[in-house]
């Protein structure tokens, strides 16, 4: 499909599955220039369009209802195939977030080794390291020492998920002012617009 045959029908819904399938693969798994880089991966369906219309169509393309349907099922794919689940990640930060240290001791103060420890307090740990202890006359022994999750990060992450921390973000204009706003044409808006995709894609 060219530039002029894309263009030549304003009306139409969106691509063709052939153009949408061809696109959201590369967009996915092309080259490491192509990965995520919606103007390379027009212009790797186009290589006689420019940078300019590359940028425009690119993002034009990305957005198409079809390259974002292919995309997503995509992604749930790989989701599914890695056993990635919102109940699992969420089993995984309450690990983190709600272990009891005394889940690493014994009645009588004692540490427990690592295999005596149940796999909610397993999970809770994100480092191990083995340091010598003692010396050739009085003897060599090892020390298992263990570094657990810090508790705040995954309570906050829990905490956001199910609503408790309200992010609030005001916007202001200059000085702490209300911020100015001015009627555009239509063509002032069109012009802007093209100039924020543009500037998106250029990023990616």
């Amino acid at each position: 499909m060219t530039d002029k045959e894309f263009k030549r029908k304003p009306n139409r819904k969106g691509l063709d599955r052939t153009a949408a399938v061809a696109f959201s693969s590369l967009y996915r798994a092309g080259n490491d220039k192509q990965i995520g880089n919606a103007t390379e991966c027009y212009m790797a369906l186009h290589p006689k369009a420019s940078r300019k219309t590359a940028n425009a169509m690119g993002s034009r393309w990305l957005n198409d209802p079809m390259v974002q349907e292919l995309l997503e099922e995509h992604n749930q794919r790989v989701l599914m195939r890695a056993d990635i689940t919102q109940e699992r990640i969420m089993n995984e930060l309450a690990c983190l977030g709600f272990y009891n240290p005394q889940d690493f001791f014994n009645a009588d103060g004692s540490p427990k080794s690592i295999t005596e420890l149940d796999e909610r307090a397993a999970r809770a740990i994100t480092g191990l390291d083995t340091v010598n202890i003692g010396n050739g006359e009085e003897g060599v022994g090892q020390v298992l020492k263990l570094k657990l999750a810090d508790k705040r990060p995954a309570l906050v992450d829990m905490g956001k998920h199910i609503g408790m921390f309200k992010e609030r973000i005001e916007h202001t204009g200059k000085d702490g002012g209300p911020i100015e706003t001015k009627d555009l044409s239509e063509n002032d808006l069109a012009r802007r617009v093209a100039f924020i995709l543009t500037k998106a894609t250029k990023q990616k």
